[in-house]
């Protein structure tokens, strides 16, 4: 069984251009961080030297390690503007680890290209460890800060308002009335006839499913079927019983999805 949801929650966003504010945003994140660094690196020495520390040696590490943040950020945030990069914001956490892991490197070969002391790669990387750590978290901060709606490029283009869902002419036995979009559930096709299902109640109504696809496409029913329409909002599950698909209603109602509709009632309601 594959239970579907009505809504997506993927998190896309495009940078905005960038003003003085995000600027002073990135420098922030950067001054937090040699900060973090200062203090890592001073309880460090304060616990293998016994409490004997020299705070020029504790300024030189952070310094040495971080001293390129202030260059690469805005660099960072001017490339994924130009390259108009539109990514999850989980893709974008998730790419941060082997960046960090790359930074780390780069910076034990730094240090021993600077200091001599010559290191394996692995323990490079074992005592870079708080390094790569520190490199994530920034990037986590950095995405997080940045994605503050004030900063998110707007449509270009408004959002226009939904149309109202249409009134339709619908009998019941001999008993003609007029009976809103969103109060159905479900219409199954009988060549120019159609069944409007709302909750316990059926109606008739004379329109081809073609007609009536044209109709309520824009008012969220979907066509799963040459015979049947379905209102999304109605819709609890897609499921797979001995090779038929089916979609499953909130009120228990199982319609099947024909073979040609699949992957379109797939991607709508994915």
């Amino acid at each position: 069984m594959a239970t579907t949801s009505n809504g997506a929650s993927n998190l896309q966003f495009r940078l905005a251009p960038a003003s003085r504010g995000v600027h002073l945003r990135l420098l922030a994140v950067w001054a937090v961080v040699l900060l973090a660094a200062m203090a890592y690196c001073w309880m460090h020495s304060s616990i293998a030297d016994g409490g004997q520390h020299d705070p020029l040696i504790t300024l030189r590490w952070a310094t040495t390690h971080w001293g390129g943040w202030p260059l690469l950020l805005p660099l960072c945030y001017a490339l994924i503007r130009r390259l108009q990069f539109r990514i999850g914001l989980a893709a974008a956490l998730a790419l941060a680890a082997p960046l960090a892991i790359a930074g780390a490197a780069i910076a034990a070969w730094i240090i021993d290209w600077l200091w001599g002391g010559p290191w394996t790669l692995a323990a490079a990387l074992y005592r870079m460890i708080p390094i790569a750590g520190g490199t994530y978290l920034v990037f986590v901060a950095l995405a997080f800060w940045l994605l503050h709606p004030a900063l998110l490029s707007p449509r270009a283009t408004p959002l226009s308002p939904a149309p109202a869902a249409p009134m339709l002419a619908v009998s019941t036995g001999s008993r003609e009335q007029r009976i809103g979009a969103e109060q159905i559930c479900w219409v199954q096709g009988a060549r120019n006839y159609a069944e409007l299902h709302a909750g316990s109640a059926q109606y008739i109504m004379r329109s081809s499913m073609r007609e009536l696809e044209e109709m309520l496409s824009a008012h969220g029913f979907i066509r799963i079927h040459r015979s049947y329409l379905v209102n999304r909002k109605q819709v609890d599950a897609l499921q797979q019983r001995r090779g038929e698909v089916l979609l499953r209603l909130r009120d228990g109602t199982e319609l099947p999805v024909g073979r040609t509709y699949r992957e379109q009632v797939a991607q709508n309601l994915g």
